[in-house]
């Protein structure tokens, strides 16, 4: 398609030449051109389409290389095919890059929120709740902690992809930043706004999940740099 739309591009490029060629050098080459009996482009229509031609490429209509205009679209050609190349598989990569930093990142905030909360803090989050008692499931629903927590890592993946963020020192600061600033964040407007959680609780909750992101943060940076290895 872009061959084609290049070769067009040449074909009415060359016939306007040829028409200012003629408006331009009159009857010398009318007659050389076109049909015994026509008239030549002449006049000031001529003069001022010279000018233009020459403040444009800097020469003389009759003295431009014409040859030399199709090799550079053809040179175009090509290195725009190239351009589009490159972008695609530049595309490819970073959905690549997404997707599988973002399963690793939900993985691991999975086993880590197990270990953490249904574990390590699961008394302390029992023996300091808020004022409103019986906010808890008696079922947890496991389609939606999968989904959460593999969307927590799509998006420090998206970060780390907008930030460059290659190096694991880096994706463990990065992350453990970004999961304060967002835990922080949350529990404040939660803590402002309801009765489910003590001040206690927001500051362990808090604490868990900076390290928890920090953690996750690390192993995303990580498989970043082994796919950076790669390409």
């Amino acid at each position: 398609m872009l061959t084609f739309f290049t070769q067009l591009i040449v074909s009415h490029g060359c016939l306007i030449v040829e028409h200012i060629k003629m408006s331009v050098l009159g009857k010398e080459y009318s007659t050389k051109w076109k049909p015994a009996g026509t008239k030549p482009a002449a006049g000031r229509n001529a003069k001022l389409i010279t000018v233009f031609f020459q403040r444009l490429i800097g020469k003389h209509p009759d003295e431009y290389d014409y040859g030399s205009v199709q090799l550079q679209i053809r040179k175009l050609n090509i290195t725009l095919e190239n351009l589009i190349s490159l972008t695609q598989n530049k595309i490819i990569m970073n959905i690549k890059k997404l997707l599988i930093g973002g399963i690793t990142g939900g993985i691991l905030f999975f086993l880590l929120g197990w270990l953490t909360y249904g574990n390590l803090l699961a008394n302390f989050m029992k023996n300091n709740p808020g004022t409103v008692m019986g906010v808890e499931r008696t079922e947890i629903g496991f389609l939606y902690l999968v989904v959460g927590n593999l969307l927590a890592g799509l998006l420090f993946t998206y970060i780390f992809l907008r930030a460059n963020v290659h190096t694991v020192s880096d994706g463990l600061l990065t992350a453990a930043v970004v999961g304060f600033l967002m835990t922080a964040s949350f529990d404040s407007v939660m803590y402002a706004t309801t009765f489910i959680a003590s001040k206690k609780m927001i500051l362990a909750d808090t604490i868990a999940y900076t390290v928890m992101s920090g953690i996750v943060g690390a192993a995303i940076a990580f498989v970043l740099s082994k796919f950076n290895g790669k390409s």
